[in-house]
């Protein structure tokens, strides 16, 4: 019988040698990259929504691009150029 890589790897790593029941260390291992991929999971949704509010304030504050003529002239028909 063909036995699978992530098979023969949780046999081999998470089971004591002769017995059905979970390692100390097993236990702690895999708890430990449970709880740092949760954390980087957390990070990474927060930075987004930061990143987005960042953003959002910044343009309300001044746009992409601001379209003037030479020495201050206003536009007389802005509409056209929009």
């Amino acid at each position: 019988m063909k036995m699978n890589l992530e098979r023969f790897l949780i046999k081999k790593f998470i089971k004591f040698k002769g017995s059905g029941y979970l390692s100390f260390l097993s236990i702690f291992t895999v708890l430990g990259i449970f709880i740092g991929v949760s954390a980087l999971v957390v990070v990474i949704s927060v930075m987004t929504g930061f990143h987005e509010e960042v953003k959002r304030r910044i343009l309300g504050i001044s746009p992409h691009i601001v379209i003037s003529q030479f020495f201050d002239k206003p536009f007389n028909n802005y509409e056209e150029l929009i």
